[in-house]
């Protein structure tokens, strides 16, 4: 292969861990780096236009939320941390944002388009597998296998995993609508971190999953019972309360939700959950190819594993993306440092292929990211006993004293845990304080049978442990200003959402930094160039002109810039935005 030949890099899985390293790694090597996706939940449109599968292509999208932590997104690209958070950026954990993993495949999608138009990565609507032409003829400079816990990758290469055991659980996924009252997020965290038998992480505590701890005879009823549905052909619903069986798998279903203040009826789906807490031993391995076709050639490439593929190591379903990300963010930082290096006029040189002892840095961080989550989370929660705390509880729920003594019990629980989250310095709802009438009303809504049982049941893992993070620029430091800078386009695409970080905002000074709020407030805008920006090159006066993203070349004639605004433009306001006409970038400020 020759030194000007870009870098090939196939990467098979395009969820969220496979889109933050194809984003992270394009916008460090530009023009090269080529990046083929395969993902078998897409699929091409009539127009030609690889889209997700939804519910009309036969899949079901994920329900999850997640919690993304700060010093994971502080390591995104610009670009990615304003694309990702333009919907919904909400705090309800400290240093943390929740966010669905529906909305994080959509934004990440959305924010690959400039580089899928411009060929710097190309997406295919396919699970990968060796009938390929890539894996046959070993067309590739590296493989990444970002396909989850069944990787086709792993396998590929004869990667074990090593399982540690297993827990039960089930997912409750419910969607309750704006008409109604939900818990605020701040006792949702109380109710949640009391005990291990229930975990809700939630959208604006609206949309999100329940998590249940399930014993064994709990989980293969639930089994049985979605089986049945199944066989009979019949969509699964959670049945009403006066339908519903009256066994103990359904009761303390029914139990988790009233713990939370979730109607039944706002239930959109249920999923046994078997945890298996497993991981590979390593996570980069050499391989030799040989060409399958005419010309008989071989050659040696790598592949690399990250998110579940490499280790499955959290203990609630959709919790590993931090982790995920991470193993993401490191190994694009990993390829670009080890393929790129400067000549004498300071310009980006592709050397030659990465050998395997260069990545010996991401063999180190997976394992520390592996040690972190092992010890200081999963294995602590599998080893807390939830079977003998369910046991215990049905011999006592039926004793009054026993009864008056775990709900007092549970209150006196819920109010320590309270009182520790609001005295943390980062807890991020400190304009809403839980009262006692609150946590009291939490005893009085549940049955017997689930106060026991929540009593019983350990604390969550304490907050110290979580204290300690594995921090990817420990390892592969970056300067965000060595992102290549966005594609230009000639049409409009859906993704122009922010600055690139090679491209500093500035203010209508042409000086660096963002606009106050006073500017802000003004109600003329000024169109501003920004290859001249001491010139003003207009004033728009206007009232309550929403201020809207970047849109790069939106190739329409200067005069008519405010009305092609006002008609095709409509996104959540940003301090400032772009867009390009035949002659120059143009920016709009308050």
């Amino acid at each position: 292969m020759s030194e000007t030949s870009p870098l090939i890099v196939i990467v098979s899985g395009g969820g969220p861990v496979g889109l933050t390293f194809s984003l992270n790694l394009v916008m460090m090597m530009g023009e090269k780096v080529r990046i083929t996706i395969y993902e078998g939940r897409w699929f091409m449109d009539e127009n030609g236009k690889v889209r997700w599968r939804d519910k009309e292509q036969g899949n079901r999208r994920r329900d999850q939320v997640v919690s993304l932590q700060d010093h994971v997104i502080d390591q995104l690209p610009k670009y990615v941390r304003r694309g990702l958070f333009k919907n919904i950026d909400e705090r309800v954990w400290p240093k943390s944002r929740n966010i669905p993993i529906r909305e994080v495949e959509d934004r990440l999608f959305e924010l690959v388009q400039p580089f899928v138009e411009t060929g710097q990565i190309q997406l295919v609507p396919e699970r990968l597998s060796k009938e390929f032409d890539c894996i046959r003829k070993g067309s590739f400079d590296i493989l990444v296998g970002a396909d989850g816990l069944e990787s086709f990758v792993r396998k590929y290469s004869n990667i074990p995993m090593i399982s540690e055991g297993t827990e039960n659980a089930c997912g409750v996924a419910f969607n309750i609508p704006e008409s109604e009252e939900v818990l605020h997020q701040a006792l949702n965290c109380i109710l949640t971190t009391s005990q291990t038998r229930f975990l809700v992480n939630s959208s604006f505590s609206r949309s999100g999953y329940l998590n249940i701890r399930l014993i064994e005879s709990e989980f293969k009823e639930l089994n049985e019972y979605i089986e049945k549905c199944k066989t009979e052909n019949k969509p699964w619903k959670l049945p009403e309360y006066d339908d519903m069986p009256t066994t103990p798998l359904w009761t303390i279903i029914r139990q988790g939700l009233e713990y939370f203040k979730i109607s039944p009826k706002f239930v959109t789906n249920i999923a046994p959950i078997r945890i298996n807490v497993c991981y590979t031993s390593v996570v980069v391995r050499e391989i030799h190819l040989s060409d399958e076709s005419e010309n008989k050639t071989s050659k040696t490439a790598l592949v690399c594993l990250m998110g579940d593929a490499a280790m499955d190591v959290h203990f609630w379903s959709g919790r590993g993306m931090n982790t995920g990300m991470k193993g993401a963010i490191g190994l694009a930082r990993n390829i670009y440092q080890s393929c790129i290096s400067k000549n004498s006029l300071g310009e980006n040189v592709l050397r030659l292929r990465c050998p395997f002892l260069k990545f010996l840095d991401y063999e180190g961080f997976m394992a520390r990211l592996r040690a972190r989550e092992l010890q200081g989370r999963s294995l602590d929660v599998l080893i807390i006993p939830i079977d003998d705390c369910v046991i215990k509880s049905y011999f006592h729920i039926h004793l009054t004293e026993s009864h008056a003594g775990y709900k007092k019990k549970l209150v006196e629980k819920l109010k320590k845990t309270r009182d520790a989250l609001e005295q943390l310095p980062d807890w991020p709802h400190r304009n809403r304080p839980v009262t006692d009438d609150e946590l009291e009303a939490v005893a009085k809504r549940l049955s017997p049978l689930a106060i026991a049982q929540l009593c019983l049941a350990n604390p969550a893992v304490p907050r110290e442990l979580s204290d300690v993070e594995i921090l990817i620029e420990d390892t592969f430091p970056f300067d965000t200003r060595g992102y290549s800078p966005l594609p230009k386009l000639t049409t409009k695409t859906q993704t122009q959402t922010s600055f690139s970080d090679s491209e500093p905002l500035k203010n209508i000074n042409g000086e660096p930094g963002s606009l106050n709020s006073s500017r802000r407030s003004s109600t003329t805008k000024r169109v501003h160039s920004h290859r001249k920006p001491s010139k003003i090159i207009a004033e728009i006066p206007v009232s309550n002109m929403q201020i809207l993203p970047e849109i790069n070349h939106a190739n329409v004639p200067f005069q008519n810039a405010y009305q092609y605004y006002q008609q095709n433009v409509s996104h959540p306001p940003t301090p400032s935005h772009r867009f390009a006409t035949p002659w120059a970038d143009f920016y709009i400020y308050q």
